[in-house]
């Protein structure tokens, strides 16, 4: 009795052995994961969901983005945009009001036009309070043809503008605009 229990013991461990190095492997290759990844085109480019992101390329130059680019392109609006190009500026303020949940969308900005944005940027506060102590006060009348003034403002309506060096981004997820204002910039 006691060989037949350790044979069906060895046997046991080998069996588990074996489809533990069989799960790791294929986990590996993908072969148990979500295979299905949707596919959209938007002006001739291709973007692929990966997980909760849609990511894309223009030439060498790869968009992430949080939403789905057909959905970026319905209910916002967009003025003066066209032709808008930051090569002109030496400096940029990213202005916030205090207390505004800009972060994502500033991220999908900076990580997405990085190429185009001027080496000098800083964050900056269009209206003083709690959380903007130490940024400086910076807002559309403070724009230049050298300093570009990105100013994101919380509204019902999505909405993205630029009119004398001062582009205003606007809505209530201010992640939405911002990234349609991406797609626009990147695939021109």
């Amino acid at each position: 009795m006691r060989d037949r229990d350790k044979v069906k013991k060895k046997r046991t461990q080998i069996i588990f052995g074996l489809l533990i190095i069989f799960l790791m492997t294929f986990s590996v290759f993908g072969y148990f994961g979500d295979e299905s990844n949707e596919t959209v085109e938007f002006n001739g480019h291709k973007f692929t969901q990966v997980d909760s992101n849609w990511v894309g390329y223009n030439e060498d130059v790869l968009i992430t983005l949080m939403n789905d680019p057909r959905e970026l392109m319905k209910n916002i609006t967009l003025v003066g945009i066209e032709g808008f190009k930051y090569s002109s500026y030496e400096k940029a303020y990213f202005s916030v009001a205090p207390g505004l949940n800009y972060r994502p969308a500033l991220y999908s900005y900076t990580n997405n036009l990085k190429m185009y944005i001027p080496a000098a940027t800083n964050m900056a506060c269009y209206n003083d309070g709690s959380g903007c102590e130490n940024l400086p006060l910076k807002d559309c009348k403070d724009a230049t043809n050298k300093i570009l003034i990105v100013k994101f403002m919380q509204a019902n309506e999505s909405k993205v503008s630029f009119d004398e060096n001062c582009l205003i981004i606007e809505g209530e997820d201010l992640n939405i605009p911002t990234e349609r204002f991406v797609l626009e910039t990147v695939f021109e």
